[in-house]
């Protein structure tokens, strides 16, 4: 399964606050409607660190990150309608 890095200005997934200093990141995906999503987080070599189904509505959802996750750069995948979107994000 192969995952496309959209860049910050021209993906369709947008995660704030970036970078992360707490534990929630807050989501936002043009154009997506409301439901359930499969999503995971995944660090710079790949290894899958998280994931769950995220609840979208009115284009937006909320993650908790997990307490022990370390300062670094990180990757979140979203699968939308049969398309994987990811975009970075970095945690303090």
């Amino acid at each position: 399964m192969a995952f496309s890095i959209i860049g910050e200005h021209s993906s369709p997934l947008e995660i704030y606050p970036n970078p992360v200093s707490g534990q929630e990141l807050q989501l936002r995906v043009e154009k997506i409607k409301d439901g359930s999503y499969p999503a995971k987080i995944v660090d710079s070599r790949g290894a899958l660190l998280y994931a769950e189904n995220l609840t979208f509505k009115s284009e937006r959802a909320s993650m908790v990150l997990q307490n022990d996750i370390p300062s670094g750069i990180y990757i979140l995948q979203l699968q939308v309608n049969h398309k994987n979107v990811s975009a970075r994000f970095v945690v303090k």
